[in-house]
């Protein structure tokens, strides 16, 4: 799973934030969600960007993150 993913994924859950509430949000099935956030199916940059934009995430700082995690 890349960090992207595990960064969302872990961001959704620790706030209990719903995933059918999401897909909605996004216009995006709750299954093709599930499996994107799981690492299942690759996750489309108009998807990632329409998430950070419903969960208040600057993409930015996720980007940053990223390649801190990459040199490690």
């Amino acid at each position: 799973m890349d960090y992207i993913v595990k960064y969302l994924s872990d961001y959704i859950r620790d706030r209990g934030i719903k995933q059918a509430f999401l897909a909605r949000k996004i216009g995006m099935p709750k299954n093709a969600l599930s499996s994107a956030l799981a690492g299942k199916r690759k996750l489309l940059a108009e998807e990632y960007i329409k998430l950070c934009d419903v969960l208040v995430i600057d993409i930015k700082v996720i980007s940053d993150m990223v390649i801190k995690e990459m040199k490690k």
